[in-house]
């Protein structure tokens, strides 16, 4: 990799093996021990909530979490949460729902917001954040606090990350004390997150150079699409976020079967990246490689994410976990580290530099700045 298209979110990347491997046994101890055995018991429900980055995480983790503790599990979004979501089934038996809202700041407002409305209405809830004083951990029932080094700036990635490990240990823990599986596959399921950071590692390492040619390849691109369902889903988001904040491009997520009803239909698609996951253990696989069909048909130029062994003029590779519902997070990266080289291709600044107009002002509504407001439907 030429050194020259280095950069803070490529750093970012490469570090979170360490990362993991330096959080990990606090941020177990602490999943483990958040919420008692008799809360554990009580539950029925959970809803994981979050914004942006957190809401990624939500999602990356809501089959996981579903499949793990057998209970009805769902991802919001922050606005869901605090302004939509009806009131009447919060509450109707104790600790339920349990809400986990997740902030690495501890202080969008949208997120203290849905914690403050839901735990009003009776639900057990719960922070995951690493601002140990900020309001969100002041308004939540429990805390489990992230204790992630500072590094330097860039698009969250390490935060995503560490979410996403907390969230998944949590979802381990409560499955285990249920006697949904026994405690030998608890602890393989745990160890299987850790292991997967050294694939994601190497998986970057073996196609940098590769990944670095092909973002010279789209250097010219003017927006982007991602094509995922199912566990891919909170990667492509993730993904298209990156985008936005990186690059600065347009850039929209769906699944195979909308694109042949809504993208299928694009007119400058010479300019769009569109960026394509195949999981092997995708049951909309087949739908996938239709679209894909249909593509060559276009003479359309896509990029394949899979951990699958697949035929394809540009195709990353993802490491091939032992249970797909840990892979969300070890097959974000490769596409991650694509993005960072196209922001230094394009010259481009982080969130442009956070100068006028995309700076925060006093008074001038943001992801902090914004007004409570406590809604009942």
């Amino acid at each position: 990799m030429d050194q020259k298209y280095d950069n803070p979110m490529r750093r970012q990347l490469y570090s979170i093996e360490t990362l993991i491997t330096s959080i990990y046994s606090d941020t177990e101890k602490k999943a483990r021990t958040v919420l008692s055995t008799p809360e554990i018991y009580s539950l029925k429900q959970v809803v994981i909530t979050g914004c942006g980055d957190s809401y990624c995480a939500a999602l990356a983790v809501e089959q996981a979490f579903r499949k793990l503790t057998g209970l009805s599990v769902s991802a919001l979004t922050a606005i869901e949460v605090s302004r939509m979501d009806p009131t009447e089934k919060i509450g109707q038996s104790p600790n339920n729902p349990l809400i986990i809202g997740i902030s690495n700041s501890g202080r969008v407002t949208r997120v203290i917001e849905g914690l403050m409305r839901y735990g009003q209405a009776g639900a057990l809830t719960l922070a995951i954040t690493s601002n140990q004083d900020s309001p969100l951990v002041l308004k939540a029932d429990r805390n489990l606090v992230l204790s992630i080094p500072e590094f330097e700036k860039a698009p969250g990635i390490r935060n995503y990350v560490c979410s996403m490990l907390a969230l998944f240990l949590l979802a381990i823990r409560i499955g285990e004390v249920l006697g949904n599986y026994t405690m030998d596959l608890a602890n393989q399921y745990r160890n299987e997150l850790v292991d997967s950071m050294k694939y994601v590692s190497q998986s970057l390492k073996d196609q940098d150079e590769k990944i670095l040619q092909m973002a010279q390849k789209f250097s010219d691109v003017t927006s982007g699409e991602l094509i995922a369902q199912g566990g891919d889903a909170s990667s492509a988001v993730f993904i298209q976020q990156k985008m936005y904040e990186a690059v600065g491009l347009p850039c929209v997520w769906g699944d195979s079967e909308s694109w042949f009803h809504t993208n299928k239909y694009l007119r400058d698609f010479q300019h769009t990246l569109t960026i394509v996951y195949i999981s092997k253990r995708d049951n909309g696989k087949e739908r996938t490689l239709e679209a894909l069909k249909r593509m060559d048909f276009m003479k359309r130029i896509y990029i394949v994410v899979t951990d699958d062994e697949m035929e394809s003029d540009y195709v990353l590779h993802t490491p091939l976990l032992a249970h797909d519902i840990f892979s969300p997070i070890a097959e974000f990266a490769p596409p991650c580290l694509l993005v960072s080289y196209l922001t230094e291709i394009k010259n481009e600044s982080y969130s442009r530099g956070f100068a006028y107009p995309y700076c925060d002002a006093p008074g001038i509504p943001g992801t902090v700045e914004s007004e409570i407001k406590m809604v009942s439907l």
